[in-house]
């Protein structure tokens, strides 16, 4: 869901403003924040994807002006809890984390 916000090929997640079916980013992101150091320690590369999305994403639209209906609390704690330190990105890290979950690339 955040590589189709991210790549502009669609937004999957509702911001309040238009009634129509789709994804809560905060319940994905309070459930994920729940689970992020098992995360990170079982899947590393896939967390390393989803928070460099989150950077960037929030970076390049600003999670605020995106999804106005949220707590701006809410986003102080995933800056907080999640940006703290410097992800390490490389060319090859979406391979590599498919890889990490068996998933095919073509």
């Amino acid at each position: 869901m955040l590589t189709d916000w991210e790549d502009e090929s669609g937004f999957p997640f509702t911001n309040g403003l238009k009634n129509y079916k789709s994804h809560h980013f905060d319940k994905n992101l309070e459930e994920f924040l729940k689970y992020s150091s098992e995360i990170k320690e079982q899947f590393p590369h896939i967390y390393r994807v989803i928070i460099h999305s989150l950077m960037l994403l929030d970076k390049r639209d600003g999670f605020e002006e995106t999804l106005p209906t949220i707590n701006i609390e809410f986003f102080k704690i995933i800056r907080k809890q999640l940006f703290g330190s410097e992800i390490q990105w490389s060319d090859d890290l979406y391979i590599i984390a498919f890889r990490e979950k068996n998933i095919a690339i073509l």
